[in-house]
């Protein structure tokens, strides 16, 4: 596949990390990062709209950028899908993909905010942009209407298009195929979400036991990380309490189980912002 998109060591600052990625045809990537720390202006740098502090971006010549306010409140969703130049049979499937079919002819000022921002999805999924850049706009769909949003987007990438989408939503960044999670404006991590997983969450330790007073005297206060490798799980306690590990996880006295738990996502998050 073609190479769509270039990053070349972007910054939205004039100090701090910068980030560097290649995005090819039909890929996705997830902008993610607390309230201000710059999700809205690197989807604004991808989208040609901003100009990053340093670095080069590369795009192609037809962007969409999802800016609610471009809409008029006198537009209806059926009027939306036909100024996207989709055809009818498209605009059908994209208005029912929404769940916005029985509200093809309600006008944009009338419907509630989640419908309004599933307004915002019409043109990018109903029409031909190479590039699709959205901020914010997936966090405010109602749930039941997230797994119409995603397949649309899904088939827009079959067609050889990108998605950029800027969100506040953990559990999302699984579904897309690179992450870039931003810090106080500065981008500290860019890589697939199993490379977020791998550097940047351990994983948890859960002791299960029938008297836990005994087992706490015994081992308290108990630390130990367990991170993945190449060649498994290692498992390295703090120093002092190498005996008490081991015997925890041999099952000594009256333990029951010692229960490994994988980084979530949230998980890797947190440990980087």
């Amino acid at each position: 596949m073609p190479e769509i998109v270039s990053l070349t060591h972007v910054g939205l600052l004039n100090k701090g990390g910068t980030v560097s990625l290649s995005v090819r045809s039909g890929q996705s990537i997830c902008v993610v990062g607390p309230a201000g720390s710059g999700k809205s202006r690197l989807a604004a740098v991808f989208a040609r709209a901003e100009r990053p502090a340093r670095g080069t971006i590369t795009t192609p010549p037809s962007v969409f950028f999802s800016v609610r306010q471009d809409i008029s409140r006198r537009s209806k969703p059926q009027g939306l899908a036909k100024a996207a130049g989709s055809s009818s049979e498209r605009a059908t499937h994209v208005l029912n993909e929404l769940k916005l079919w029985d509200l093809r002819q309600k006008p944009f000022s009338q419907l509630s905010e989640a419908q309004a921002a599933a307004c915002e999805l019409i043109e990018p999924f109903a029409g031909e942009d190479r590039l699709i850049v959205l901020d914010g706009t997936f966090d405010q769909l109602d749930p039941w209407v997230l797994a119409g949003a995603f397949k649309l987007m899904s088939e827009r990438l079959s067609q050889g298009a990108v998605a950029v989408v800027a969100t506040n939503r953990p559990e999302l960044v699984e579904r897309f195929d690179a992450v870039i999670v931003l810090r106080d404006q500065v981008p500290v991590f860019a890589g697939s979400p199993a490379d977020l997983l791998l550097q940047s969450a351990q994983r948890k330790l859960t002791i299960s036991t029938a008297e836990p007073d005994g087992v706490r005297a015994l081992v308290a206060p108990f630390e130990v990380s367990v991170r993945e490798s190449s060649e498994g799980l290692y498992m390295q306690a703090a120093e002092g309490q190498a005996v008490a590990a081991k015997l925890l996880l041999e099952g000594y006295g009256s333990v029951k189980f010692a229960l490994v738990r994988p980084p979530t996502i949230e998980d890797a998050l947190r440990a980087l912002i």
